[in-house]
């Protein structure tokens, strides 16, 4: 298991060129649900490094090195799901979207999707042609419709920002 608290205090001599400072080697690392709020690491590496639900407010990530591959494609379409209370949205995001996923846990964040379909967890059938999200009830999902999030946040840092939240594979948003 490792120290953090000694990682940081570690990596932050470091940066200033202290006597025992030492560079933060955080790869692959289970931070999941840390508390970095307002750490300093720039120049860390946490490629790899489980950040899920990790507190990274205030933190300073300049020149960090957070991952080797993001979970979403960089341009242009692709098929993402959504929880809304009971149903399943399969969403189409659109190709000018901005876009964020895989750099805290698996869920992602998108600023404009089609929606395909609208289904109740375990049925086949479409029992509904729009729903509102749990977040916004005036955020309306509707089936065939394109919808954005013009306050999209492109912050890495706060997993809960503006945005449209969605998971890559339909399990995932099923589990959520």
């Amino acid at each position: 298991m490792i120290n953090l608290k000694d990682i940081l205090e570690k990596h932050k001599l470091w940066l200033n060129n202290g006597i025992g400072g030492k560079w933060a080697d955080l790869s692959g690392a289970n931070l999941s649900r840390a508390d970095l709020y307002g750490a300093n690491l720039s120049g860390a590496d946490l490629r790899e490094a489980d950040l899920y639900g990790a507190n990274l407010r205030e933190a300073d990530l300049s020149d960090t090195k957070l991952y080797n591959y993001s979970i979403v494609p960089d341009k242009g379409q692709f098929i993402v799901y959504k929880k809304v209370d009971s149903y399943i949205l399969t969403l189409l995001v659109s190709k000018n979207a901005k876009r964020i996923g895989g750099l805290i846990g698996r869920k992602c964040r998108v600023s404009k999707v089609k929606v395909l379909k609208i289904e109740l967890i375990g049925k086949t059938q479409t029992y509904a042609t729009k729903v509102s999200s749990n977040y916004n009830p005036e955020f309306i999902y509707k089936l065939g419709k394109w919808i954005s999030e013009p306050n999209f946040s492109d912050d890495i840092r706060v997993e809960c920002a503006p945005g449209i939240h969605c998971f890559i594979t339909k399990q995932e948003a099923i589990d959520y």
